[in-house]
């Protein structure tokens, strides 16, 4: 993946980085909740995976 960050712009980079820090916390048990992610969250976010996730609507919800 070192490879790859070169073909990134700075601004895709930084967002490279917040879904890693967005998923690191809402795959760990120990601190997936709304509130730890909800700093990385836009206001009126949607989650869509109605055959995953069929009652998850947001990304809070989600972590």
């Amino acid at each position: 993946m070192a490879e790859m960050r070169d073909n990134y712009t700075p601004q895709e980079q930084k967002n490279i980085e917040l879904v890693k820090e967005y998923m690191q916390i809402a795959y760990d048990p120990k601190h997936a909740n709304a509130e730890a992610v909800e700093h990385l969250c836009a206001s009126n976010n949607r989650f869509i995976a109605p055959n995953t996730f069929p009652n998850v609507h947001t990304l809070e919800e989600y972590a």
